[in-house]
């Protein structure tokens, strides 16, 4: 998913026809699927974390686990571009947001995401999701009494009004309700050859649909985060149980990390770039483009070993438990 975070932000800058393909295939297909998973796996595994913990606890877990290092790094972005306007005179979209804010704007609504408005935008899903797991007890008592048609009704509300401000990504609710029917009625997360068949087609309806050959149709968007979604589900558990590739397993530590810091990090090794390459979307930024976030996977990884010596507070600042 870090991919489509890259600068300069592909939405808003000038696409060469060499990097157009690119564009569709990580950012209008495969980049759509990543919050999707998360989301899905997070209602799955809530699900059986009701049946052993109280609601007071899952709460308190999941806010550690998840708003707390989202503060934290929404804090450092607003630093970090304070910094860079100071000293550079350039203004990044964190300070352009929190400039006109006052003190308990910048503190509910940029650092903490009240409004879906964080000062690191790529971490505003992060608050939908906490949100998701503070009324996972209520929809899991929808779930164990109406099952699917908890599923039915969300999308009509999805479709005909909206989750705002509850949540602000509906797409999240959804699919989070989706892995705790998944956990009930089916327990576990092997996809079945006939599911698999079933998302292989609709996969290459998506690639139809964004390289041109046919016209989007209604609800093609939860469809396509569907299908992309599933994919990966099964890609993962096929290498993890049937490959036993270890490396996957080595990495699984880092990834929310990796998740939480790419913005910052990104954004460092852009200026870098612009200074010793340029700004422009060339072929050479290809190698930008796949390398930096492949890089920071190995970066993080082993930036962990030393994390785990700070305090504990200190680690649950930066990503949300302590290792030890």
């Amino acid at each position: 998913m870090i991919i489509v975070h890259l600068p300069p932000y592909i939405s808003d800058a000038h696409i060469p026809a060499f990097f157009f393909p690119i564009k569709i295939v990580f950012y209008d297909v495969f980049g759509r699927a990543s919050v999707t998973a998360m989301s899905f796996v997070s209602g799955f595994l809530i699900y059986f974390s009701l049946l052993e913990l109280s609601w007071n606890k899952i709460v308190v877990r999941r806010f550690k686990k998840l708003i707390i290092p989202m503060a934290f790094w929404n804090f450092a972005m607003i630093v970090f571009s304070i910094i860079v306007f100071l000293f550079l005179g350039r203004t990044l979209p964190a300070y352009e947001n929190v400039r006109a804010l006052n003190l308990h704007e910048i503190l509910f609504n940029s650092i903490f995401s009240l409004n879906n408005l964080a000062a690191s935008g790529t971490l505003s899903f992060i608050r939908d999701l906490f949100v998701c797991s503070v009324i996972s007890t209520p929809l899991a008592f929808l779930i164990k009494r109406f099952s699917w048609f908890v599923i039915a009704a969300l999308l009509i509300i999805y479709l005909t009004i909206s989750f705002e401000p509850i949540v602000f990504r509906g797409s999240i609710f959804i699919f989070f309700a989706l892995g705790m029917v998944v956990a009930q009625e089916i327990g576990h997360l092997k996809v079945s050859t006939l599911l698999r068949c079933i998302y292989v087609v609709v996969i290459c309806v998506v690639f139809a649909i964004e390289f041109g050959l046919f016209s989007e149709f209604y609800m093609y968007d939860l469809l396509k985060r569907a299908a992309i979604g599933l994919f990966f589900l099964d890609l993962s558990f096929y290498l993890m149980t049937v490959l036993k590739i270890r490396m996957v397993d080595s990495f699984s530590g880092a990834t929310y990390l990796i998740y939480l810091s790419h913005d910052i990090a990104f954004m460092i090794l852009w200026g870098v770039w612009n200074i010793f390459v340029g700004k422009d979307i060339t072929p050479v930024y290809l190698l930008f483009f796949f390398l930096v976030p492949l890089s920071w996977f190995f970066v993080v990884k082993h930036l962990l070993r030393i994390f785990k010596f700070l305090p504990a507070f200190g680690q649950v600042l930066i990503f949300g438990k302590v290792r030890g």
